[in-house]
């Protein structure tokens, strides 16, 4: 591929362009920053609220629409609305918790940037500290009475009991997206939404042809985006499936692969 026609860069974020602690290099914003100055569009793509989202397109200086809530959500980081949003039909997303509820899992439920519990955990308190978002708790077997309209459900467990949320949730793959987005999380949206069809959606906006996009990931719900785009770069850290459809296996996101893939295909070709 002639990298010279790349015209934006579509980045997840945690296991991507975060090391393992969570946090963003100063050589991968510098890197970013030198891609933007060259004229190509960089956003980012998460599984994460728009609100955490944000956060980081903030510090990357980002413009571009960015997408959330693995796809389900779209805006900028200066609009107070979305440009794109896909929530769940309420009825079935009751359904779907009261099922998950009575079978005893954690489920967590996304309105807007808000998150909705059962009760409240040492992963709730430290998933909301380390993401900036606000919880709010309903009670055991309450979630499946809330009267808004969820933009994601995710599901939370040992790697065993994924294992049987995935396989309690097949009938269901005919009304939601449902992907494992680690071994211990299962994310649910609307059926036909995910990062590859909101990338889409994105390119439509900024006037960019889905083949001038290079994207990277390391999860299941990254899936879509390393198929749907251009080049598609798999970090060294990330699952088996997704490397085969990548075009590009970069190094981990510990060794910065997202920098070192942007420097060596991306700046090098333009310099």
């Amino acid at each position: 591929m002639n990298f010279s026609e790349i015209k934006l860069v579509v980045i997840d974020i945690d296991g991507t362009l975060l090391d393992n602690d969570r946090r963003l290099h100063p050589e991968t914003m510098r890197v970013i920053e030198e891609v933007q100055k060259q004229g190509i569009t960089v956003t980012l793509a998460s599984g994460r609220t728009f609100i955490s989202t944000a956060r980081i397109a903030r510090q990357l200086k980002i413009k571009a629409p960015i997408i959330a809530h693995g796809g389900a959500y779209i805006a900028r980081v200066t609009d107070d609305e979305p440009l794109y949003e896909a929530p769940m039909d309420m009825n079935e997303a009751r359904e779907l918790v009261a099922l998950l509820e009575a079978s005893g899992y954690y489920v967590k439920v996304y309105i807007r940037d808000e998150l909705y519990v059962q009760v409240v955990t040492e992963e709730t308190l430290e998933f909301c500290s380390q993401h900036g978002i606000y919880y709010r708790v309903v009670g055991s077997g309450n979630l499946s009475e809330l009267d808004k309209n969820p933009l994601k459900i995710v599901v939370i467990d040992t790697p065993q009991g994924i294992n049987h949320v995935y396989k309690l949730l097949e009938p269901w793959k005919t009304k939601f997206n449902i992907c494992r987005d680690t071994d211990r999380g299962v994310e649910i949206v609307k059926r036909n939404v995910n990062k590859g069809t909101a990338m889409e959606k994105v390119c439509a906006m900024l006037k960019v042809e889905k083949n001038q996009v290079m994207a990277f990931g390391n999860e299941g719900n990254d899936l879509d985006l390393i198929k749907n785009a251009g080049l598609g770069v798999a970090m060294g850290n990330a699952y088996a499936e997704l490397k085969k459809y990548a075009a590009i296996v970069t190094r981990s996101n510990e060794d910065l692969g997202v920098a070192y893939v942007l420097e060596k295909y991306l700046l090098k070709n333009l310099n």
